[in-house]
């Protein structure tokens, strides 16, 4: 299976526009995920009188809501994956595309609202460097066109860049390790614990 990778939002996201992606999603990364987190709680301080640490964040989210819920915790795991995947196929339905972060956050959108993508043939989020930049001028040419391992970049409809600091600026957005980039929280770092109370709205 491939997949589509975009850039919005000033971040990478999973595109999810089928079934087929959806399920392999929970398959190879909800699914796992939950089950550190459901370890964590159940060897966390909150549970478990000789736990060393308190429970992280997905853990204690957990614990959470099995208490508002009435459930267990292995009854809580399973209810937020269930209610997270059943929110993203009720979205889907109704026409829009999934985009989901490296967190496990999500949003949506209509069909190609996004200007940079990259297919790759592993579920391995972009994680591109400065050192993979690569600018290039065809012999004779007078513009310049921007790469980053292998991706040729875009702005829209453009291309081309008339300068090479033009081309290789634009290009640092792109990149995880650019020194300007900001270090507040963004779109990027949001986890889909935050997600529930704006998306429940939303159905």
């Amino acid at each position: 299976m491939d997949y589509i990778f975009v850039f919005r939002d000033e971040c990478w996201y999973l595109k999810v526009a089928d079934m087929a992606t959806l399920i392999d999603y929970f398959q190879r990364v909800e699914e796992p995920r939950m089950g550190k987190g459901f370890l964590n709680a159940v060897y966390s301080k909150e549970l478990n009188e000789n736990g060393k640490e308190h429970a992280d964040k997905l853990g204690f989210y957990m614990l959470i809501h099995a208490e508002n819920h009435g459930m267990s915790l292995m009854e809580s795991a399973a209810d937020i994956t269930s209610r997270k995947m059943k929110s993203m196929m009720q979205m889907m339905a109704k026409g829009y595309t999934i985009y989901i972060n490296r967190n496990g956050g999500w949003n949506m959108g209509m069909e190609k609202d996004y200007k940079q993508w990259v297919r790759k043939d592993k579920l391995i989020f972009p994680d591109f460097k400065k050192n993979q930049i690569k600018i290039e001028k065809f012999p004779g040419g007078q513009h310049f066109y921007a790469y980053i391992d292998g991706m040729q970049l875009r702005d829209g409809d453009t291309l081309k860049w008339n300068t090479y600091k033009e081309a290789y600026d634009y290009s640092l957005k792109f990149v995880e390790d650019a020194e300007d980039l900001e270090q507040s929280e963004s779109p990027c770092e949001a986890e889909d614990e935050a997600n529930e109370t704006t998306f429940r709205s939303m159905i």
